[in-house]
């Protein structure tokens, strides 16, 4: 399993130089082509949600709020949520042997690359429908505009989509910050970042009863790459984990 990760987070780590040449500063609503987003809400994008936000809610603790909403995907769960299901279940994939523990999908906005994320979902979806589903999904992305040394995690209790609350494993979270110096839990490098949030609808509709860790790639440095893979070889010893 440790090699098995180790090459996913590696596809991960060689695509960051690229896309960060690529990033301008202004493409929170492209896609990745370049090509401007629909804006479905029909407000600005800048107006999905500001670095940093947080929403408190009484008995829930710290909501996290993905700012995909109207910039990369449809910002209505109504709108958003049959087109997500629909992208898992136009699908067809063959069956995997063995239970899938990695998978890479792409980030871009819904209507340039939801299709192709479908089949990494129903893959994940008909995997886990056979027995032992991943209690926790660590969903890694990369930041496009700046740049800070190893991996910043997202904490707080929960984050919320169109679709729906999908709870934070700050239990899986903590376990891989105390890993490395390099592995933190930092939520202000995640702002205006896109890559990782992007997934979680896909994750919330293939595996809804599943928590989630989010992290952001800020460097491409062999030691982020093994410090990581060690914690997250480490965690799988304690709990059924997909990493995306």
């Amino acid at each position: 399993m440790k090699c098995l990760l180790r090459g996913m987070v590696a596809a991960i780590l060689v695509c960051i130089p690229f896309l960060a040449a690529c990033s301008d500063g202004k493409d929170a609503g492209r896609g990745s082509a370049g090509a401007e987003v629909e804006n479905i809400t029909g407000k600005p994008a800048g107006d999905a949600g500001k670095a940093g936000e947080t929403m408190k809610s009484k008995p829930d603790g710290i909501l996290r709020t993905a700012r995909g909403g109207g910039k990369w995907f449809p910002g209505d769960g109504n709108q958003l949520r049959p087109m997500v299901s629909g992208f898992i279940r136009k699908a067809e994939v063959p069956e995997v042997k063995g239970r899938i523990v990695a998978a890479i999908a792409p980030h871009a906005g819904y209507i340039y690359s939801g299709g192709v994320a479908g089949y990494t979902f129903r893959a994940i979806q008909n995997n886990a429908s056979g027995g032992k589903p991943p209690e926790t999904v660590v969903v890694l992305g990369f930041n496009h505009r700046r740049g800070f040394r190893g991996v910043a995690f997202m904490d707080g209790d929960a984050l919320v989509t169109p679709m729906g609350e999908v709870r934070l494993d700050m239990e899986a979270t903590s376990f891989l910050a105390t890993s490395s110096k390099r592995l933190i839990i930092d939520y202000s490098l995640h702002g205006e970042e896109h890559s990782a949030e992007n997934e979680i609808p896909f994750v919330q509709a293939a595996l809804p009863d599943a928590r989630i860790a989010v992290g952001l790639f800020g460097d491409h440095d062999p030691q982020t790459l093994s410090d990581l893979v060690s914690a997250l070889s480490a965690l799988a010893k304690k709990k059924r984990i997909l990493v995306v």
